[in-house]
């Protein structure tokens, strides 16, 4: 957008638009959400004559926040084109949030969009949305005129540390094997550069996925699900050190009860 032109910002759940003249407007920058939180504006990203908008949300204070819903604009006449829903709306009673609140690229040549989703809220605890939801903490491209899903990638499958995907893609061609590949460079907070093709979604390079230890999930959740059992306590992710000790104090109690029978 140049200073000549309108400006545009979204705010709420209803996501009203305000289009003022930046020579003579004024526009309120205070919206707030359903708890009476600021919300803070988020830059809008422009296709032709398409605003594609997110905005930013308290992921880190309640359980049940405003969905991250991306929305579709015309930047003419205000009108909504499309919405675009992170949460599916079945769990929206039980989580929020999962929104853009980094910067959105649009790729000129081929009219996608592409969103750097957010983690559910509440942050540190997921136990009460065990549903995949595969647009969050992800890479989405979607058409900027319809919103329409392309392809997506999930960089952080369940998040519940809050590693959002915190920066606009960066859009290049690599040279690869001999040919040119229209790429997408993803930072993310984990400090990992995510390189796919823009078009498929698909690695450049290998993504390795391995697999994590979920015993204490499903015994916090055979907990939570017994009748009577109440709210589950909380769980800390054990470190390496303290694993490595757990598994050689338990090993040292095998070896002794393996030398009793002996006896």
């Amino acid at each position: 957008m140049t200073p000549d032109q309108p400006i545009s910002l979204t705010a709420g759940q209803t996501t009203e638009l305000t289009i003022v003249d930046p020579l003579g407007g004024r526009v309120d920058l205070h919206a707030v959400d359903d708890h009476g939180n600021p919300i803070p504006d988020i830059c809008p990203a422009v296709y032709k004559d398409t605003l594609i908008l997110g905005w930013a949300g308290n992921d880190w204070v309640y359980k049940t926040e405003n969905p991250g819903t991306v929305y579709g604009i015309d930047a003419r006449t205000g009108a909504m084109k499309w919405t675009f829903n992170i949460i599916p709306p079945d769990v929206e009673n039980q989580t929020g949030t999962a929104n853009v609140w980094a910067g959105i690229s649009v790729d000129p040549q081929t009219g996608l969009a592409f969103l750097p989703t957010s983690s559910p809220s509440p942050n540190y605890y997921g136990g009460d949305r065990l549903k995949e939801m595969p647009y969050a903490t992800a890479t989405v491209a979607v058409k900027a005129e319809t919103g329409e899903v392309v392809w997506s990638r999930q960089l952080v499958h369940h998040d519940i540390w809050d590693v959002d995907t915190n920066s606009a893609p960066t859009l290049v061609d690599i040279k690869k094997d001999g040919q040119t590949i229209p790429a997408l460079i993803q930072a993310t907070k984990m400090g990992f550069l995510f390189v796919l093709n823009r078009n498929t979604g698909e690695p450049v390079y290998p993504i390795e996925e391995r697999p994590f230890l979920v015993a204490w999930l499903i015994v916090l959740r055979a907990r939570h699900d017994r009748p009577g059992a109440g709210t589950p306590p909380s769980c800390r992710v054990p470190s390496a050190r303290r694993m490595r000790a757990c598994r050689s104090r338990r090993c040292g109690r095998l070896r002794r009860r393996r030398r009793g029978r002996r006896r």
